[in-house]
């Protein structure tokens, strides 16, 4: 129910933000592609990712992380930008899943110090600032990443508050 919700709010604000900029903006070239290293956000501690826009203001990000103790792997599903200037607000949200080998406890979602990880899915979201010029070139990305997970041990839902902050390039 919680996650119907946010995808009716999320795609609400996107139908205000394009009609916003659509009535009062003409997009010259919209920047397609980028690649970025993010701290914490989406991928919880460290992660690589890439986002390309598939129409003006309408962008896809897919990204993760793998070591030996850990991986992450997340679609973050849309991500919604206004489409003018070098200054953007941005929202997003997708799935994420996410296994440890080692005891990390994240809203009693439950880790494991033996055997293999057990993977566990959550959604992340994300309402942020992003700096990305309109001919390419540097990106910078700083955001509110709240994650929404199933506790494990009581089976209810969590909400872990997170933020994060990318560097990166566009083209």
């Amino acid at each position: 129910m919680v996650l119907i919700g946010c995808v009716v709010i999320i795609g609400s604000i996107g139908g205000w933000i394009e009609e916003l900029y659509a009535q009062s903006h003409r997009v010259e070239k919209d920047i397609r592609y980028a690649a970025y290293v993010e701290v914490f956000g989406g991928g919880l501690l460290f992660s690589l990712n890439a986002d390309g826009h598939i129409s003006t203001g309408y962008g896809l990000r897919i990204g993760g992380f793998y070591s030996e103790e850990a991986y992450w792997f997340f679609a973050q599903g849309l991500m919604l930008t206004n489409p003018d200037g070098n200054h953007h607000l941005e929202v997003g949200g997708g799935l994420g899943v996410m296994a440890f080998a080692l005891n990390l406890d994240l809203l009693g979602s439950g880790g494991s110090s033996s055997g293999p990880p057990e993977p566990k899915v959550y959604f992340p979201l994300h309402l942020g600032y992003r700096f990305q010029q309109s001919d390419g070139g540097f990106l910078l990305r700083l955001g509110f990443t709240p994650l929404l997970m199933v506790k494990q041990t009581t089976n209810e839902w969590g909400i872990l508050p997170w933020g994060g902050l990318s560097l990166g390039w566009s083209w």
